[in-house]
C-alpha cells in the first residue's frame, strides 16, 4: 500500500510538472496560471488506508510544484464536516508554500466521510474568488465511499450537495479530477467516475503501479492535447546506456523527460551538437526521488539529443517524452460574407508561433490536418481531410443545408494535437423570388388557362417549392394547383384577384397577386369581327406595310452559357411585342459588343403567332442536340427551345419562345 501511494504521488508530481512549468524558467511560455482547490479526505478510514498520510504529502508536493509566483491554491479537508478550509492563496514566495503545507500538516483525522460536503465547499471557493485569467481545477483525493454513520448529516443531504457541486462545476467549467486508492477494493469507483465525467475530467482508480503510465497518457491527451512519445524501456546494467531524444522542431518550448524506475537512476544529457549539459542549470530543471527522475528542458535546440541513463542491474526503467509547444492553429475561410445552402467554403489553415506564422516547411511534412464540421441543428459531424501546401493546409466543404455550422481545423502530429478556435457559420435561407412576374390575366367567360408557376417563382437555394392559391371572388373564377401548374377557369364577367403563395419548406415564403379580368363573350365576338375587318383591309390595301410592321407576340427567354467555364447566366426575358417586323439577336442581347455576330441572326413574326428565325451568321443552331438549317428561316413555335452556337466567342445562347 505504501509503495502504491508513493507511486501515486510520483504520478501527480510528473503530471503537474508538465501542466504548470516553474516560474524560475520564465523565458518559457509556461501556459496558464491555475486556481487549484485540493480536497482531502480526512475521515477516520484514512488512518487505516493511509496511515503515513501519503495523500497529505502528495498535496504538499503539488503545492511545491506550483509556480513560485502567480498560482493560487486553496485547501479543503472534510469528514462529515469541513475540518479545515483555507481560501485560495496566491503563491508569491517559498514562505507562502510553507504556510500552505503547514496547514495540511495540521489537519486531524475524524470519523465519517461526506464527499458531497467537500465538493460543494470547493466549488463555492472557486466561485467566491474567480479570476478569469487563471485555469480552475479541483483535485479530490479519497480512499473510499461516503460513510455517514454516527453523523448528523444524512446520505440524502450529501448526495444533494454532491449533485449541486457537479452541476455548477459542469456549467462553469471547473474540471474535478478524482483519484481513488483502491488497494483494498473499497473505493466507490462509480461515484468517482460520475463526479469526473460530469465535468469533462478524468477518474483515476489505482490498485497497481502498472496502471500509472496509462493514467499519465490519459491526462496528457485529455488536458494538454499532447501525445506521449515513448523512446522505450531501458533495462538497468549498472552502466550508462544511450537513449536518443529527438527534438522535432524549433517551436518546442519545453521537453519533459520522465523516467520511472524502482530505484534511483543517474542521468547525463548531451545536446544535438554533442555538448554535455549541466543538470540542473538555468534551462534544465531536474527533480529526483527513489523511483523517478524528471528532466525539463526549456527551449531545447532542434535535433537529436542523447540521454545517458544508468540504473541498477535488472531495474526496468520506462522513459516518456512529452513536448510542450508554443503553437497556435489558425484558420481562414473564404469567401467572406453571407453564406447559403449549396455554397462552397474554402479553408486555409496554418500554424503560428509567438504570433508569427510558422514557416518551417520541414516541420509541416510530419503533420496531418483535417476539418471538423458540426451541423449544430442536426447534431451530425463530418471530418474532411486537408491537403498540405508548403507551409499551410487547404481544402473546402459545401454547406449542405440551411443550418448553423461549427467549423474548426485540427492539426495532428506525432507529439501533439492542436485545434483552431471554432468559427460559427450560418447558411441563411433565402425566400423564393418572383423571377418572371405575371401581368394581369384577361379571360373570356368560360375560358380556361394553365400557367407553369415554376417559370414564375423560383428558389435561389434550389429548395423544392410548394404552391398554394386563393381567390378573393370565387363567383368569378375557379383556381387550383397541381404540382407547379396553376389552372384558372373564368366563370362570369368581372374582376378577381388571385394570391399565389410559394413556400420552400425552410421558412421562406413569397406571395404573388394577379388580377383576373373576365370579359363577356359578346365582347370577344365584337372584337373578333373588328379584327377580321382590319386584317382584311390590311391584306388588301397595305400588305407590304403590314409585313414590315407586323408585330410579334409572346416573349423569349434567353440564357448565355460560357463554354469554357460551363457557367450559365441568369435567364433573361425579352418581350417581343415591343418590336415590329423584325428583331436581331444582337438587339435582344442589348447590343453587347461581344454578341455582334447576332446582327446576322434575325427573328421575324411568323404564322400562327410563331417566330421565324433566320441564320445568316457563321454560327450554328441546334435543336435537341441536332443542327438545323435556318439559313432560309426556321419556324420557332411556342414552348420550343433552340441553342445558338456563336463562332466569334466561345459561348452558346439558348432561346425559348413562349406566350
Amino acid at each position: 500500500m505504501k509503495k502504491l501511494k508513493l507511486l501515486l504521488l510520483l504520478s501527480l508530481f510528473i503530471i503537474f510538472q508538465v501542466f504548470f512549468p516553474f516560474a524560475a524558467h520564465s523565458q518559457s511560455d509556461g501556459g496558464s496560471k491555475i486556481d487549484a482547490v485540493i480536497v482531502l479526505d480526512s475521515s477516520g478510514s484514512m488512518e487505516k488506508s493511509d496511515p503515513k498520510s501519503i495523500s497529505f504529502e502528495a498535496a504538499k508536493m503539488f503545492i511545491d510544484m506550483c509556480s513560485v509566483e502567480g498560482d493560487r491554491v486553496g485547501i479543503i479537508a472534510y469528514s462529515d464536516r469541513i475540518i479545515k478550509q483555507t481560501p485560495l492563496k496566491e503563491i508569491k514566495s517559498a514562505d507562502d508554500k510553507s504556510e500552505l503545507k503547514d496547514i495540511i500538516s495540521s489537519i486531524p483525522k475524524k470519523s465519517a466521510t461526506d464527499i458531497g460536503l467537500g465538493l460543494k465547499a470547493a466549488v463555492q471557493m472557486l466561485d467566491g474568488s474567480n479570476d478569469p485569467s487563471k485555469k480552475p481545477l479541483i483535485i479530490l483525493l479519497s480512499d473510499g465511499k461516503a460513510e455517514l454513520s454516527g453523523s448528523s448529516r444524512t446520505k440524502a443531504q450529501s448526495d444533494a450537495d454532491k449533485n449541486e457541486a457537479m452541476q455548477i462545476a459542469s456549467y462553469k467549467g471547473y474540471p474535478i479530477y478524482t483519484i481513488g486508492l483502491n488497494a483494498d477494493g473499497t473505493v466507490d469507483q462509480d461515484e468517482l467516475k460520475q463526479i469526473s465525467s460530469s465535468t469533462n475530467a478524468k477518474t483515476f482508480i489505482t490498485d497497481t503501479p502498472d496502471t500509472l503510465p496509462q493514467i499519465l497518457s490519459e491526462i496528457f491527451a485529455d488536458n494538454l492535447k499532447l501525445k506521449i512519445v515513448t523512446p522505450g524501456y531501458v533495462n538497468g546494467t549498472g552502466e550508462y546506456q544511450d537513449v536518443k531524444i529527438t527534438i522535432p522542431d524549433s517551436s518546442v518550448v519545453e521537453a519533459n523527460i520522465s523516467l520511472l524506475s524502482q530505484s534511483p537512476v543517474e542521468v547525463k544529457l548531451f545536446d544535438s551538437s554533442g555538448q554535455e549539459q549541466t543538470i540542473p542549470s538555468d534551462n534544465i530543471y531536474y527533480s529526483i526521488s527513489s523511483s523517478y527522475s524528471l528532466i525539463k528542458i526549456i527551449n531545447p535546440q532542434k535535433g537529436d539529443w542523447t540521454l545517458k541513463v544508468k540504473g541498477l542491474s535488472g531495474d526496468k526503467i520506462k522513459i516518456n517524452l512529452i513536448f510542450n509547444y508554443d503553437l497556435k492553429v489558425n484558420m481562414e475561410l473564404s469567401p467572406p460574407g453571407e453564406y447559403h445552402k449549396g455554397d462552397m467554403v474554402n479553408v486555409t489553415s496554418y500554424l503560428s508561433s509567438n504570433g508569427q506564422r510558422l514557416q518551417d516547411i520541414e516541420a509541416y511534412k510530419d503533420m496531418k490536418a483535417y476539418l471538423m464540421i458540426k451541423d449544430i441543428d442536426s447534431g451530425t459531424e463530418e471530418k474532411i481531410d486537408l491537403s498540405l501546401l508548403s507551409d499551410s493546409f487547404t481544402g473546402s466543404f459545401t454547406l449542405k443545408e440551411n443550418h448553423k455550422y461549427e467549423v474548426k481545423a485540427v492539426v495532428d502530429s506525432e507529439s501533439f494535437l492542436r485545434e483552431s478556435e471554432s468559427i460559427i457559420l450560418e447558411a441563411g435561407n433565402r425566400p423564393p423570388v418572383i423571377s418572371n412576374p405575371l401581368k394581369n390575366i384577361r379571360l373570356r367567360a368560360g375560358q380556361k388557362k394553365t400557367i407553369d408557376l415554376s417559370r414564375i417563382i423560383t428558389d435561389p437555394d434550389g429548395d423544392p417549392l410548394v404552391y398554394e392559391v386563393s381567390i378573393d371572388n370565387p363567383d368569378k373564377a375557379d383556381a387550383s394547383i397541381n404540382g407547379s401548374m396553376l389552372a384558372v377557369t373564368a366563370k362570369a364577367s368581372g374582376d378577381a384577384v388571385l394570391t399565389i403563395t410559394a413556400e420552400d419548406g425552410s421558412g421562406g415564403k413569397s406571395d404573388l397577386a394577379v388580377t383576373l379580368a373576365i370579359v363577356p363573350i359578346i365582347v370577344y365576338i365584337v372584337m373578333g369581327i373588328l379584327l377580321a375587318a382590319i386584317i382584311l383591309f390590311a391584306a388588301l390595301v397595305l400588305p407590304a406595310i403590314l409585313k414590315a410592321r407586323k408585330p410579334f407576340v409572346g416573349q423569349v427567354m434567353v440564357e448565355v452559357r460560357d463554354l469554357d467555364t460551363n457557367k450559365i447566366s441568369s435567364p433573361q426575358y425579352r418581350r417581343l411585342d415591343t418590336y415590329r417586323g423584325k428583331v436581331t439577336l444582337y438587339q435582344l442581347l442589348q447590343l453587347l459588343p461581344e454578341y455582334k455576330e447576332g446582327e446576322k441572326i434575325v427573328l421575324t413574326p411568323g404564322r400562327n403567332d410563331n417566330v421565324i428565325i433566320k441564320n445568316m451568321s457563321p454560327g450554328t443552331i441546334e435543336k435537341t442536340g441536332r443542327i438545323i438549317d435556318a439559313s432560309r428561316g426556321y419556324e420557332l413555335k411556342f414552348n420550343e427551345r433552340i441553342t445558338i452556337n456563336l463562332s466569334t466567342v466561345h459561348k452558346s445562347i439558348t432561346v425559348e419562345y413562349f406566350n
